[in-house]
């Protein structure tokens, strides 16, 4: 009894809270206020535009192509002058005019100039913004941390930002040697929170990190690093998947296979026509020879490549076809009834 009046209450609460929540309506005429769950209106429509609430308490509202910012009584707390703004995150919002973006704190103040082309938000601290197409990553005092040189960048993802430089090569026109088109071609690197170049702009195409390993291209060949910049898979592949159970899937010669991420060995050499990501399960689904079987993490092939058709396992059973029977099996290859 005490658990059930216990649920009653909390979703009572639940309830009461969402009754006094506001979000955006609009009337008839298309103007735009906010009003509770409850269809009572607390700020009238008067506006062009209204966003949600942000974790500020503030609202961005619109009219005649000028934003600013109410809070929940409809006070506007900020005045109606940006030609774009974006809600407040981590204290911070993103506001622009005459196509220069800079950044205000909740009470409308400036806080770095109205000076960028683009400007994201601060994430753990810094943005990414960009003045004459090059990017970089300033705090939240304005100053550049990471220069702002960069023909591209990313987001931070595990302390560290993929970016890119343009690096110009050229290409001999048809029979024609001294007639050369300049292809568009980038080096890629990454830096950390500091601005320092942790990795070297060396790559011609890098993944994100994912966890400690991030895929680099050179010459159309495939490897992964760590975030010390160490090869732990060496550069060899035509392509590589990230994968579970601590491997990736690796492309050679139209063959897949699978690799170690943190040894480089292959554990299952290049040579099947398709395999399947291992997930949680301890046996995957691979294709050789348009037939479909499963093999275990040491390349075992623990049921026959026998199937006209298959899927990879979920949940202990895997979806198969054969002689035009569709059913299921268990990691034993049983048939499921």
């Amino acid at each position: 009894m005490k658990s059930f009046l216990g649920i009653a209450v909390f979703c009572l609460a639940a309830l009461a809270v969402q009754a006094q929540y506001l979000q955006p309506y609009t009337n008839s005429e298309g103007r735009w206020g906010f009003a509770k769950a409850t269809q009572e209106v607390v700020i009238p429509a008067k506006y062009d535009a209204a966003y949600y609430f942000d974790d500020e308490g503030l609202a961005i509202v619109g009219l005649n192509n000028k934003y600013g910012y109410v809070d929940k009584t409809g006070k506007e707390v900020i005045a109606l002058q940006y030609e774009t703004a974006a809600p407040f995150y981590n204290g911070v919002a993103c506001v622009g005019i005459n196509k220069k973006l800079g950044y205000i704190d909740p009470a409308g103040k400036v806080i770095i100039s109205l000076q960028y082309d683009n400007a994201d938000k601060f994430i753990d601290g810094l943005a990414m913004v960009s003045l004459c197409n090059k990017w970089g990553y300033i705090n939240k005092s304005g100053k550049e941390i990471v220069p702002i040189k960069y023909d591209g960048a990313d987001i931070f993802m595990d302390g560290l930002a993929r970016v890119k430089q343009e690096v110009k090569s050229t290409s001999a026109l048809g029979k024609n040697p001294s007639a050369a088109a300049v292809k568009r071609a980038y080096k890629y690197g990454f830096v950390n929170k500091q601005g320092k170049e942790i990795i070297p702009l060396q790559h011609d195409e890098a993944s994100v990190f994912y966890g400690e390993y991030a895929t680099v291209v050179q010459q159309d060949k495939w490897g992964i690093i760590d975030t010390l910049n160490h090869i732990t898979i060496p550069i060899k592949y035509d392509n590589i998947l990230f994968s579970g159970g601590g491997f990736v899937i690796v492309l050679l010669d139209k063959k897949y296979g699978y690799v170690d991420i943190k040894t480089g060995a292959e554990v299952i050499p290049p040579k099947y026509d398709w395999v399947y990501d291992f997930y949680d399960e301890p046996i995957a689904c691979v294709k050789l020879a348009n037939k479909y079987g499963f093999i275990d993490k040491t390349g075992k092939e623990v049921i026959p490549l026998q199937y006209d058709d298959a899927t990879t396992f979920s949940n202990g059973k895997a979806w198969v076809k054969k002689d035009g029977r569709e059913y299921y099996i268990d990691q034993t290859g049983k048939e499921l009834q």
